[in-house]
């Protein structure tokens, strides 16, 4: 009838997405295009234990990445323009993590390290004083739920969106190396190290 098998056992399962950028305004990245361009290429891989992806197109994470053997959630970098900016204050006011503050004149302070990379700032800027300056995929690694849930690692920021693949294939290769039968891929990395992991897999694919 032209439908295709769905995956079960031990191989990577069919990656889930949220709505992303085509139906949702706070949408980063096509969370959806990239989904099916993952199952096309990666469905039904063997591995020691069931493998599940998501993909998230922006911070609110519907798509739960921190749950998933291997998660992408969609990020963006905002930077601002002085000679842009009128004062408003409208960044300030949008921001829900406090990473932007106006000072007495009404500009914008930027505290970055409260920052999710979310874009509200950008959004709610009326003369585009703030901009994306790179956008991406946040990436965690390790984390299911269950009996026994493990919150996934956060182990990438700003993946490009054409490294997506390879990301995923280097994993997979590493996953099945170091794992063992009936072994998530989480339960390896608290075996064996998240710093192993990190030198042999993701510092290969993104700069720091």
């Amino acid at each position: 009838v032209g439908q295709k098998v769905a995956s079960c056992g031990p191989r990577v399962r069919v990656p889930t997405a949220c709505g992303g950028c085509e139906y949702n305004p706070n949408g980063i990245m096509d969370a959806q295009s990239k989904a099916l361009e993952v199952d096309d290429k990666h469905f039904g891989t063997p591995c020691h234990h069931k493998f599940k992806m998501s993909f998230s197109g922006c911070p609110i994470d519907c798509a739960r990445t921190r749950e998933m053997d291997l998660g992408f959630q969609g990020v963006v970098y905002p930077v601002w323009s002085k000679d842009l900016c009128n004062g408003c204050t409208l960044c300030a006011k949008a921001c829900q993590e406090g990473a932007i503050v106006s000072d007495k004149e009404g500009m914008p302070m930027f505290d970055e390290s409260k920052c999710v990379y979310c874009g509200d700032c950008i959004r709610a800027c009326p003369t585009d004083a703030w901009k994306d300056k790179k956008k991406g995929w946040l990436v965690r690694t390790g984390g299911k739920h269950g009996r026994h849930p493990r919150e996934a690692d956060q182990v990438a920021n700003f993946l490009p969106d054409n490294k997506v693949n390879d990301f995923i294939s280097a994993t997979l290769k590493w996953y099945k190396e170091n794992g063992k039968p009936k072994e998530r891929i989480g339960t390896v990395i608290a075996r064996v190290g998240l710093d192993k992991y990190k030198k042999e897999v993701v510092s290969a694919l993104v700069k720091t």
